[in-house]
């Protein structure tokens, strides 16, 4: 579990993920624990179909975040590697990024691999670059 925001966990959630893999058919239950288990309210959910080419359930969540009437602070998210459609950290990047800048947490149940050449890693060597 990473939690990208230091603050205190706000209490309305989404939930976003994609219904896509071996592991399909666990991932919202993992979500709505995590929310039960840290007294998150969730008032929404955002999900895209596997195979589907085009994310909808995404591009109304980008939307939303940027809303000033959105009714949630919280993201919650199963894998920040699952943001697009390969491993990339620009991609988590630039929606951790879009979350921040409009106040939204996002919390991500599963953090891949930390270490050499993890996801962490080169989300790290990618804000370095940029700050220095």
């Amino acid at each position: 579990m990473r939690q990208c925001n230091d603050q205190q966990s706000p209490r309305r959630a989404v939930l976003y993920f994609r219904k896509a893999g071996a592991h399909r058919a666990t991932r919202e239950p993992a979500l709505r624990a995590y929310a039960a288990e840290h007294s998150l309210t969730i008032v929404g959910v955002y999900a895209d179909e596997h195979g589907c080419g085009e994310r909808p359930a995404l591009a109304q969540l980008k939307q939303d975040i940027a809303s000033a009437t959105r009714s949630f602070d919280t993201i919650l998210h199963f894998d920040a590697t699952a943001w697009g459609r390969i491993m990339c950290a620009d991609t988590a990047g630039l929606m951790t990024y879009l979350c921040r800048k409009h106040g939204v947490d996002v919390v991500y149940l599963h953090a891949p691999g930390e270490g050499p050449g993890s996801f962490a890693e080169v989300s790290m060597l990618t804000v370095a670059s940029f700050s220095g």
